[in-house]
């Protein structure tokens, strides 16, 4: 896996392998069924996601003033907003944790419109653990690899970090540029989510460039 300043390559097959959630003979309803269902399980179930984590920290009774511990804690993973984001990353990815703190910055100040689960490339739970400490983000088991494999190909994801954008109402993928779009268009990308645009243009990025 080789990192540049600006993404790590995981996989150069990826491209070559997106899908859509739905076919176009396939219904919404085929996958929705009840709205609370589609989005505590149904969703999960389609995408092959199974075992979603996340830390807890273990307070130390003795020490109060001990570095934190954190401890993996099966949860119950209902996303009850519009949009889903899977944060494909790394611990080793520099431009990852690069990224991170505007991703936690935009996903808790659109708390209510957009929930985040995290596919990470890690092999070891360490570094990870201390990665994303202190975030509450969901995540898919790092033992589940086919899982967080099948979701690239899926996507097509082949660099890292990546984000993809789901409507949950919709069960449609709105884009794969979403960490493009939280770094150049953070205050417009969600209405552009909601129009259908994927929220990110080439235009963005030099603009952006050119402010400074």
């Amino acid at each position: 896996m080789d990192c540049n300043e600006k993404e790590c390559f995981i996989n150069s097959n990826a491209a070559n392998n997106t899908v859509e959630l739905a076919s176009e003979n396939e219904t919404t309803e085929s996958y929705v069924g009840t709205s609370m269902r589609f989005k505590s399980q149904l969703l999960l179930e389609k995408l092959k996601i199974k075992n979603v984590l996340c830390l807890e920290r273990k307070r130390n009774v003795e020490d109060d003033f001990a570095e934190p511990e954190f401890v993996s804690k099966e949860i119950d993973f209902k996303p009850l907003t519009k949009y889903l984001a899977i944060y494909f990353t790394a611990s080793w990815c520099t431009p990852c944790r690069e990224f991170a703190p505007a991703l936690e910055s935009f996903i808790n100040d659109h708390n209510d419109e957009i929930s985040l689960l995290v596919a990470s490339s890690d092999s070891e739970e360490t570094p990870f653990k201390d990665y994303i400490s202190g975030k509450d983000w969901p995540y898919i088991d790092l033992s589940a690899k086919e899982t967080i494999s099948g979701l690239q190909k899926r996507f097509g994801i082949a660099l890292l970090p990546s984000l993809a954008i789901l409507n949950i109402e919709t069960c449609k993928l709105v884009t794969t540029w979403g960490r493009e779009a939280i770094s150049y268009n953070s205050e417009n990308c969600l209405s552009d989510w909601d129009s259908g645009d994927e929220g990110f243009h080439w235009w963005h990025f030099f603009k952006f460039r050119s402010f400074f």
